[in-house]
């Protein structure tokens, strides 16, 4: 009686660790989706905001700004941005003026 009960006890064993290598393994597989699906979606928003960066160049949309060095020297610059709609992603280029 005794070896019966070992018996069916590392057959569930077995077959509950046959189930889980299943279920880690599906995770891992869902987790490479999620993965590439989140760089695929920073891929866009840097591409959006680079492709609004030089949109605004070529418009010549800045903003004005001066900055001055520590040595008093003082610079006026345009301030250009690119930004993506959905994304925390800025490009920002600054020109002399």
């Amino acid at each position: 009686m005794q070896r019966n009960i070992c018996g069916f006890l590392s057959i569930d064993i077995a077959f509950s660790l046959l189930i889980m290598s299943f279920a880690f393994i599906l995770l891992l597989q869902a987790q490479q989706a999620i993965t590439q699906q989140l760089h695929t979606h920073d891929i866009q928003n840097l591409y959006e905001a680079n492709t609004n960066l030089f949109n605004n160049i070529a418009q010549n949309k800045c903003q004005k700004h001066t900055l001055t060095t520590k040595q008093k020297h003082t610079y006026n610059l345009c301030l250009i941005e690119g930004k993506a709609k959905h994304s925390a992603i800025i490009l920002r280029y600054y020109t002399i003026d």
